[in-house]
């Protein structure tokens, strides 16, 4: 096999390629690229300043930071969530959520799903937090006649400090992932549709992230280069990134590709979203974890690279079979 070759052909995983060059250099390749296209690919990489690549994505990392983070950076300051334990007697902040149910015309059930805050007491007792403005007035005329005053402040506050510690972090994890989808759906769609459209499409993505079951603007594609193959991937990529079930990916696809998709019943879209047709697809299904591949990429260094899955799940394989072994 490694006759007249320009390297050395080490071993065959799966539908990969284990070789070394003539510098001693090893990699993975698919099975499906010539020759050339490896040794130009391997030119451009040699070719690459990689500390200057690291440093210019360490700078973006740097600006995209909040004051906040900017100062724990500078001043070596590491904030870790500690969780508080309290007395029997202090309630706890938490959600519920609340089902509103619509009955459509053509059968079919819709329903909206809201996440609120309530305060949960003691003794059981929910409290909106809408229904907390009433309550802390009663306590401020009444509050020279309770008993422990300031040590229910003291909790109260700690509380909230705790409560709004945890919403800011997972607000910040939510906009990396916003981030990240409408960057994936850039890097696939792009050529397929004006700008218009796909800020559209970007903001139908954001919109999925908090409401999966809410109303999504149909979007025009430029052409008819994507097959509904294609348009399942994407939403299908997207979705179980986001870890949503089949009928809702299903229900985005429908409503957001409505002219693809206008006549074609939900359950038929859930029973075929992961189809594919080898040799013609446009866009690659990948699954939840090939996401996160990207996702976790996409953290460090700001770009949607695809070759990176076939090169961790290569990695995974060797580690695997060296567990085994």
């Amino acid at each position: 096999m490694n006759e007249n070759r320009p390297f050395e052909v080490l071993e065959i995983v799966d539908d990969m390629r284990h070789i070394r060059f003539p510098d001693g250099e090893e990699a993975y390749v698919g099975m499906e690229l010539s020759d050339d296209e490896i040794l130009i690919e391997k030119s451009y990489n040699d070719s690459r300043d990689y500390d200057a690549e690291l440093e210019e994505a360490y700078n973006v990392y740097l600006d995209s930071m909040t004051d906040e983070e900017r100062y724990d950076h500078e001043h070596g300051v590491t904030r870790i969530q500690k969780k508080r334990e309290y007395d029997e007697d202090v309630g706890f902040f938490s959600s519920v959520c609340i089902q509103d149910v619509h009955k459509n015309p053509d059968g079919s059930t819709l329903i909206e799903e809201t996440e609120q805050e309530v305060y949960v007491t003691p003794d059981g007792s929910v409290y909106y937090l809408e229904d907390m403005g009433p309550i802390c007035d009663f306590y401020e005329k009444h509050k020279d006649n309770i008993e422990s005053h300031e040590e229910i402040m003291t909790r109260k506050q700690r509380c909230d400090e705790a409560f709004n510690e945890l919403k800011r972090h997972e607000e910040l994890y939510n906009l990396e992932q916003v981030s990240f989808i409408c960057a994936y759906i850039t890097h696939t769609m792009e050529q397929f549709m004006e700008s218009h459209e796909l800020d559209k499409l970007h903001n139908n993505a954001k919109i999925w992230t908090v409401n999966p079951l809410t109303q999504f603007d149909a979007v025009q594609l430029r052409s008819n280069h994507l097959s509904k193959e294609d348009l399942k991937h994407l939403g299908y990529n997207v979705g179980k990134f986001l870890k949503l079930k089949g009928e809702n990916i299903a229900l985005f696809i429908k409503n957001v590709f409505a002219e693809s998709f206008g006549t074609v019943q939900v359950g038929t879209i859930i029973a075929k979203l992961a189809d594919r047709n080898p040799g013609k697809d446009r866009i690659l299904l990948l699954s939840a974890k090939e996401m996160n591949y990207l996702f976790e990429h996409y953290k460090r260094y700001k770009t949607i690279n695809l070759d990176i899955i076939p090169k961790r799940l290569a990695e995974e394989d060797v580690k695997t079979k060296n567990r085994s072994s």
